[in-house]
């Protein structure tokens, strides 16, 4: 996108943070990481993506998660 390359990373549902914990309790967690600047851009949970820093979302409303 716009010339980048971004990963999509399946969380881990053993890590301990709150995404691992989102993804333990059945909620799909998927992090965007740019692979240039190797640091992550973006989390979709459940289809909904929010940008890190940047304050949008975007996909269908599926509950809050903040």
């Amino acid at each position: 996108m716009g010339g980048r390359q971004y990963a999509a990373i399946e969380q881990n549902p053993g890590k301990p943070s709150r995404w691992g914990q989102l993804a333990r309790s059945g909620h799909q967690v998927v992090q965007f990481k740019d692979v240039q600047a190797n640091r992550f851009v973006a989390v979709a949970v459940d289809g909904e993506a929010k940008e890190y820093g940047g304050g949008k979302s975007r996909g269908t409303e599926s509950g809050s998660w903040d």
